[in-house]
C-alpha cells in the first residue's frame, strides 16, 4: 500500500492515494494504532477534498468520528466533541450527494452521540429523521412475493 500510495502521489493523483490512505488508516486502526489511523484519515480527507470527491469525504469523515470516539483528549475522555463534529459534516455530505446507507448510519452515530454528550434535543431531532427516514424507505422498497407466490421452476 505504501508503494501505491507513493506512485499514486507522484502522479498528482488525488482519488487513488486517498483510497491507499484510507486503507493504511483501516491497518492501522485494527492494529490499534488509533493515533496513526487518525492521521491517515485526515491525510485521505485532504485529498478528497482536493480531488472534489464526496463519496469519499463522507466515509473520511465518518471513519474520523470512529476513531476519536475510541482516543483520549488531554483530559483523559474520549473527544466526543471532535466525533460529534466529524459525523455531523459526515451527515451532511452524504445527504447532498443522497447516499441513503450512509445518511442512515450517520444518523444513528447522531443520536448515540447525542445521548453521550446529552444534546437531549438533538438525539430527538435526529430520531425523528431516522424514522422518516426508515418510513420513507419501506413505503419506496419494491415488493416481494410472498414465499407460497414465488415464481416456480427455481428461476430457469
Amino acid at each position: 500500500l505504501n508503494e501505491a500510495l507513493a506512485v499514486n502521489l507522484k502522479r498528482k493523483a488525488r482519488k487513488e492515494p486517498a483510497a491507499n490512505l484510507y486503507l493504511l488508516a483501516s491497518i492501522s486502526h485494527r492494529e490499534g494504532k488509533l493515533e496513526e489511523a487518525l492521521t491517515f484519515v485526515d491525510r485521505a480527507l485532504e485529498l478528497d477534498k482536493q480531488a472534489e470527491n464526496s463519496e469519499g469525504i463522507a466515509k473520511d469523515l465518518y471513519a474520523r468520528n470512529v476513531l476519536l470516539q475510541k482516543l483520549n483528549g488531554p483530559d483523559g475522555k474520549p473527544r466526543l466533541q471532535e466525533a460529534w463534529a466529524a459525523v455531523r459534516r459526515s451527515y451532511r455530505v452524504s445527504l447532498a450527494i443522497s447516499d441513503a446507507v450512509s445518511v442512515a448510519r450517520d444518523l444513528e452515530q447522531l443520536q448515540d452521540l447525542a445521548a453521550r454528550l446529552g444534546l437531549s434535543a438533538e438525539q430527538a431531532k435526529y430520531a425523528a429523521v431516522a424514522a422518516k427516514l426508515k418510513s420513507a424507505q419501506a413505503s419506496a422498497a419494491p415488493a416481494l412475493p410472498a414465499a407460497g407466490n414465488a415464481p416456480a421452476g427455481g428461476g430457469k
